[in-house]
């Protein structure tokens, strides 16, 4: 009887605060809004926002890629990689263009000055992962980043077949 009494217990308990705080949904969650907060505090005088940049590396790496595979390859859902595509256009450092293959769609290429502004952010990208990792030590950094690599590899195909969250464009 007690046993079934400790596993309803157990059910009918709310998550409280200080429970959440230790799940490790939460800890990602704020670890994301803190790489967010530093991104967008080193990079506020080139006006761009983490997904922009995502998708302009993206384009520079591949040219010539239509929305939907650079969102794919960005892992960057395909509303959200939309709109990031038409803001770094209308600021000059992407073109689209149809495709000699298929005019109905429109493919994406880096202009000089999206190279330029990828050139001249580099080290300030540099200093946003120093100043996420500042707290750890070397060998906590690397074990860090191969624990998310791993658990990216684990579940990564899960963002990919789901419609991801809204307020991705943040991010």
């Amino acid at each position: 009887m007690k046993k079934e009494e400790a596993r309803k217990s157990k059910q009918d308990r709310i998550v409280s605060t200080e429970t959440a705080q230790g799940m490790a949904a939460h800890l990602l969650r704020r670890s994301v809004q803190i790489c967010v907060a530093l991104f967008l505090d080193q990079m506020q005088a080139y006006a761009i926002t983490p997904v922009q940049y995502a998708a302009l590396v993206t384009i520079h790496d591949h040219p010539g890629l239509d929305q939907g595979r650079l969102g794919a390859i960005s892992s960057i859902d395909r509303s959200t990689i939309g709109g990031a595509v038409q803001r770094l256009e209308a600021r000059g450092l992407v073109q689209r263009r149809l495709s000699p293959e298929d005019q109905r769609v429109k493919q994406a290429f880096i202009t000089p000055a999206g190279r330029e502004l990828l050139r001249k952010t580099r080290q300030d990208l540099d200093l946003v992962q120093e100043r996420l990792f500042a707290p750890l030590t070397a060998n906590e950094q690397d074990t860090l980043l191969a624990l998310l690599a791993k658990l990216v590899g684990a579940h990564g195909s899960l963002t990919h077949s789901t419609e991801q969250t809204r307020d991705s464009e943040a991010l």
